[in-house]
């Protein structure tokens, strides 16, 4: 049962649904993503240190473009396309524009350097002209599809879910974040934008970059809560960035599944073994040899 974000609170289990995601994110439980750092354990308390790239950011504001219209965007500003040239710009010395001329915008030029800080200290998210309009390309362009804009239509979006698992003597309270639930299917689905959306980029993300986890580890976590309204199968959307945005839906298999449920089972057990000691070690101290792989040139 789907429960309202107002009776959610700290290391309580259950599904929520409309829970702010900076509460989300912020609140106590293992994560898939936070999973993805156990490689070796002692890069997990490290995870949260990187920046967040540009292409990871517009990734969010489609997300929640398409699957939260009703709710606000971040503070966001429109990065000029150009700026007055100053006194110490190479083109005003050497006479080619006068003080206060409009020039293209720079990257490297102090003014543009100083103006991207400025924002950034007061927690802005800088966007070009042509970023804009690809995250409105993107969601008129899902909302238009004929089999997803009818599903996101009548799915109850990012629905937080918090699971207490047993883990032989530990106990881990796990979370995740589903972006659809679409109501009466069998399904759950999660929403990527992507570079490309052939068949050979969804087998590379589902094959190295952990979206086989994702979907074992969301579909078990609905289920282990909903058991009333069981789910066996997980679907990916997968947006392009650019124009025109095309849209692969891919049905994630019962093989991949399975392998994500055993990959997620051995993280799980490491993380619990990792509190319970306390120790996040990193590599074996030991020499290893790496042999040749066999690689496929066809």
């Amino acid at each position: 049962m789907i429960r309202p974000a107002s009776e959610w609170k700290p290391e309580i289990e259950g599904s929520f649904a409309n829970l702010p995601s900076e509460r989300y994110h912020a609140a106590p439980g293992f994560s898939h993503s936070a999973s993805m750092w156990l490689d070796p354990p002692a890069r997990f308390q490290y995870r949260n240190v990187e920046k967040p790239t540009q292409y990871m950011i517009l990734g969010t504001l489609a997300h929640a473009m398409a699957l939260e219209p009703d709710k606000p965007l971040p503070s966001v500003v429109m990065r000029p396309s150009q700026y007055p040239a100053p006194p110490d710009s190479s083109l005003v010395k050497t006479k080619k524009v006068a003080v206060g001329d409009l020039v293209d915008w720079n990257g490297n030029a102090n003014y543009c350097k100083k103006w991207m800080a400025d924002q950034e200290a007061a927690g802005l998210i800088v966007l070009t002209q042509v970023e804009m309009d690809e995250l409105d390309g993107m969601v008129r362009t899902v909302n238009a599809h004929d089999v997803v804009g009818p599903v996101l239509r009548n799915s109850i979006t990012e629905v937080s879910i918090f699971h207490a698992h047993v883990d032989g003597d530990d106990m881990v309270l796990r979370k995740c974040r589903i972006d659809a639930v679409p109501v009466g299917k069998n399904a759950l689905l999660d929403y990527k934008t992507v570079d490309e959306a052939s068949d050979d980029a969804a087998f590379k993300k589902l094959e190295y970059d952990g979206w086989d986890t994702q979907a074992a580890n969301n579909l078990d976590l609905w289920n282990y809560q909903n058991p009333e309204d069981y789910r066996d199968q997980f679907g990916y959307v997968m947006i392009e960035r650019k124009p025109p945005h095309i849209i692969k839906l891919i049905r994630v298999s019962q093989g991949y599944l399975e392998r994500g449920r055993q990959k997620m089972a051995e993280r799980i057990h490491v993380y619990a073994r990792c509190v319970r000691e306390n120790k996040w070690p990193g590599y074996p101290s030991e020499w290893v040899t790496i042999e040749p792989r066999r690689r496929n040139y066809a």
